[in-house]
């Protein structure tokens, strides 16, 4: 049967995302903040969803946007290090590069690296940091061989051209 996909192949679900028994005890704190002051059931009704999944350790696909959005909102406020210190933010951090916005980010930033890395031994002639926007900035880098422009926002860091 070479070559061919089985039926439990084609229908294979994403793997669930673990979560250890630390991450178990931060979401839930923060869950809990959130439930608090969220009064529509509507609105609510996704941060309950994730609790429970929280609860079993294990997130599937449905609740891993808001598993990302709970992430993101306590590692960009410094919230995770703020309340429950260093290694949590650490630990949620890691849980975060394995969702689809965190894996994102993380081949984004790979990328940006790979560029940089093409610098190495050439002659920096020119440095220009600059504003887009609320929250969008771009640095511009200029070489005795290239022009590097990287763009970051609250997304992350991308690479926006390259001229050489």
């Amino acid at each position: 049967m070479s070559g061919v996909l089985s039926p439990a192949a084609v229908t294979q679900k994403p793997a669930l995302l673990e979560v250890n028994e630390d991450q178990q005890v931060i979401l839930l704190a923060e869950i809990e903040v959130l439930l608090a002051a969220v009064r529509d059931p509507v609105a609510r009704a996704p941060f309950a969803d994730l609790a429970s999944e929280v609860l079993t350790g294990k997130v599937g696909e449905a609740g891993r946007e808001t598993l990302e959005k709970i992430l993101e909102m306590s590692l960009q406020t410094g919230r995770a290090r703020r309340v429950h210190g260093p290694e949590a933010e650490q630990s949620l951090l890691r849980l975060f590069h394995q969702t689809p916005g965190g894996a994102a980010a993380r081949r984004a930033t790979d990328a940006v690296n790979e560029a940089l890395r093409r610098l190495a031994g050439q002659t920096l002639e020119d440095v220009l940091f600059t504003v887009q926007g609320p929250g969008a900035l771009r640095l511009g880098l200029k070489t005795d061989r290239c022009r590097l422009t990287l763009e970051i926002d609250r997304h992350g860091v991308t690479v926006e051209s390259l001229e050489v």
